[in-house]
């Protein structure tokens, strides 16, 4: 890199645990093991700096993965999971193909860009941090289809920041794309949590900034067009929340700064482990999160967010009704709602715990 600055310095901390209840031991002893002592436990973190570098020449092969060569050599970031042989990468190192785009352009778009949480959570915190330090210096490179109508909440969440489509690039899938001084930060996220000072640049910096109302709502967030991990007894599990006093939110029918008015608003969630739980990073100090999932979905993402607002964790897990056998994680399940209760009542009884530095 000819260029580097500094965005976010590297910082040390003691991260306790936020772990309420869980019941992975019902259905794996093997894997509760693996998550009470190598993901649930209290632990030092060590956060990687965040950087801002010039690449210069860089060919980026647009959608899905998104793979980037630079002087010959693939951005290690920006290798996708299923390209794996180093004879591979050679293939795209001088594409015969391209279309040159001049300007300081700061490269976004990666795999899993058009997941919601990788989205939130890795790569516009990228666009925040940079627009922070250089405002109005760097045009954004995004895929094309953040600009199609069913994912208004994608561009949403890039103008809530003050930046505009005339500041966006937009990839379209297939095509490979020379950028002239190309851009890239570094990840946000290193050693399993995300840099305390990009998320607190995410909630700091709103344009337009929701109403400000007490945070003291119990809120379920509604997936009632998912695809993934449907939860097939909802009846019986939403008549428990509402006994407990819980309001029902259909985050996907929200605009972005609505979803983010919920976020602020909760003082206990519930929802089905994924994306939807995205905004927890503008949820207050304390929230409490109960969430389900089927027994073999192994995540931290999640967890990670609830730590960053030094929450709280019910991690309710049920067996899975018809396995999808490309990906188990995805299939519809089931939970016992005795245990989403002695969850929610775990999650009541705690009180907020403070970090402490090393």
């Amino acid at each position: 890199m000819t260029e580097r600055y500094l965005l976010a310095p590297g910082v040390e901390f003691w991260l306790p645990s936020g772990l309420t209840y869980e019941n992975v031991s019902e259905f794996d002893v093997a894997f509760a093991r693996h998550l009470q002592h190598d993901i649930y436990v209290a632990r030092p973190v060590t956060i990687a700096p965040i950087e801002l570098g010039k690449l210069g020449l860089a060919d980026v092969h647009s959608g899905p993965g998104y793979l980037v060569v630079c002087d010959g050599k693939a951005i290690k970031e920006h290798i996708p999971p299923w390209i794996e042989a180093k004879d591979e990468l050679e293939e795209y190192a001088n594409p015969a193909n391209y279309t040159s785009i001049s300007g300081e352009i700061l490269l976004v778009a990666r795999f899993g860009a058009g997941t919601w949480g990788h989205w939130l959570g890795e790569l516009l915190p990228k666009i925040v941090m940079v627009e922070r330090a250089f405002p109005g210096r760097f045009r954004f490179a995004v895929p094309i289809n953040f600009k199609a109508s069913e994912r208004p909440t994608f561009l949403q969440s890039i103008s809530a920041y003050n930046i505009g489509e005339d500041r966006l690039v937009f990839l379209y899938s297939g095509k490979v794309y020379r950028f002239l001084e190309c851009w890239g930060v570094s990840p946000v996220w290193s050693d399993h949590i995300m840099h305390p000072y990009a998320a607190e640049n995410m909630r700091c910096h709103l344009t337009e900034e929701p109403a400000r109302r007490s945070a003291n709502r119990k809120i379920a967030l509604v997936r009632p067009d998912s695809d993934a991990r449907v939860l097939e007894n909802w009846p019986e599990i939403a008549s428990v929340l509402a006994q407990e006093g819980f309001e029902f939110e259909n985050i996907a029918s929200l605009s972005f700064l609505e979803q983010v008015q919920v976020f602020r608003e909760a003082r206990v969630l519930f929802s089905v482990l994924g994306s939807g739980l995205s905004g927890l990073i503008y949820s207050p100090i304390g929230v409490q999160v109960c969430s389900v999932a089927p027994s073999l979905f192994g995540d931290r993402f999640f967890y990670a967010m609830v730590l960053d607002r030094r929450g709280f964790y019910g991690d309710v897990r049920g067996p899975v009704c018809t396995p999808l056998a490309q990906i188990p994680h995805r299939s519809p399940f089931r939970v016992n709602a005795n245990r989403v209760s002695d969850a929610l009542g775990a999650l009541e009884s705690r009180k907020v715990k403070a970090w402490m530095p090393v």
